[in-house]
């Protein structure tokens, strides 16, 4: 499928990723994204494993799948460490919200909602 825009964070794909996302539809939101990454070139592909990253993470803290959450969220952050910006989205706000979300599952504990937000 050809990307509808030139940027992906504006491809309606993208969008609807981070929608599923903040209801907490994990899996919807996963697979909304894993096909924007195989798509994904330069520094997208980093944007993209970010988000990739912590809704697979968060699905899997939702099934109790406590070692292989963690996994996920740490590449999350790794993802979102070596963004140089994140546009319009709060991402000092998210990585804290990750660090607390791998602190949960490190005690086998339901991490709270993550939400992408926009800066304030």
């Amino acid at each position: 499928m050809l990307r509808a825009t030139d940027d992906i964070r504006d491809d309606p794909r993208f969008l609807q990723g981070i929608e599923f996302f903040n209801a907490g539809e994990f899996l919807e939101a996963g697979d909304c994204l894993e096909d924007l990454f195989f798509e994904a070139v330069g520094w997208e592909v980093g944007y993209v494993r970010l988000f990739l990253q912590i809704s697979v993470g968060m699905l899997h803290a939702e099934r109790h799948q406590w070692r292989a959450a963690g996994e996920r969220l740490r590449e999350g952050l790794i993802a979102l460490d070596r963004l140089s910006e994140g546009r319009e989205l709060d991402l000092p706000v998210l990585r804290g919200d990750i660090v607390a979300a791998i602190e949960a599952t490190r005690l086998e504990t339901v991490p709270a909602m993550l939400i992408v937000s926009a800066k304030t």
